[in-house]
């Protein structure tokens, strides 16, 4: 199978042109500059991806953040209502409070000394 001078012309440029991209191809893996640069290119990325691992991405942060501000808000609102709570249940024992010392002390003068030694101390500790 005998070819003729200009298939073979064609043959040998078609291997020039192949064999001239498979040495550019060698001469940009084996260079310096180029096997620096990936490098550099490979640990930036397993730098990101540890960070990351380690601190999440935005969007997790994101919607961790979000979570976390819908909790302080309702445990914000619970505490506010508790809070409500404990003042109405605190102004109402005070209001009571004359009522129950002269029910507790009436005829008892230990008793009446002992609630009054109390209630001293009460308002001794929430001065500080």
């Amino acid at each position: 199978m005998a070819q003729s001078p200009e298939e073979l012309r064609r043959d040998i440029e078609r291997t020039r042109a192949n064999l001239g991209e498979t040495l550019e191809a060698i001469g940009d893996r084996v260079s310096p500059g180029r096997i620096v640069e990936r490098r550099t290119q490979r640990v930036g990325s397993r730098l990101r991806s540890i960070k990351v691992a380690v601190m999440g991405s935005a969007h997790d942060a994101y919607g961790a953040a979000g979570d976390r501000a819908a909790s302080v808000t309702g445990t914000a609102q619970s505490t506010a209502q508790g809070a409500l709570d404990a003042a109405g249940a605190a102004v109402e024992q005070v209001r009571e409070a004359p009522h129950v010392v002269r029910r507790q002390t009436q005829g008892n003068p230990l008793a009446a000394g002992l609630v009054a030694f109390g209630a001293g101390l009460l308002i001794a500790t929430h001065r500080r």
